[in-house]
């Protein structure tokens, strides 16, 4: 008759866990920094423009400016930045 040694089963059980757990945490922090790199920024188009008058009297000509290049996919703070000279 065999007898299996039922502790000695779960010890090792255990220690094949951990070593799993230790394997994929150390896989995940050597990946990490790959992940940062994999997709790289867009580029940003710097959009400027002469502001021949006080901001409060151009207000609506700059919005409207916004909205048409908004219409075109350029947004303000993620692939635009507007870039007023006076």
């Amino acid at each position: 008759m065999i007898q299996h040694n039922v502790r000695g089963d779960c010890e090792g059980a255990k220690l094949n866990t951990r070593r799993n757990v230790i394997i994929a945490l150390g896989a995940g922090l050597l990946a990490a920094p790959l992940a940062t790199d994999a997709q790289p920024a867009g580029k940003v188009y710097r959009i400027g423009f002469i502001q021949t008058a006080p901001r409060k009297e151009i207000t609506h000509l700059i919005k409207a400016l916004d909205e048409g290049l908004r219409e075109l996919g350029y947004v303000e703070g993620r692939n635009a930045e507007m870039l007023p000279h006076k």
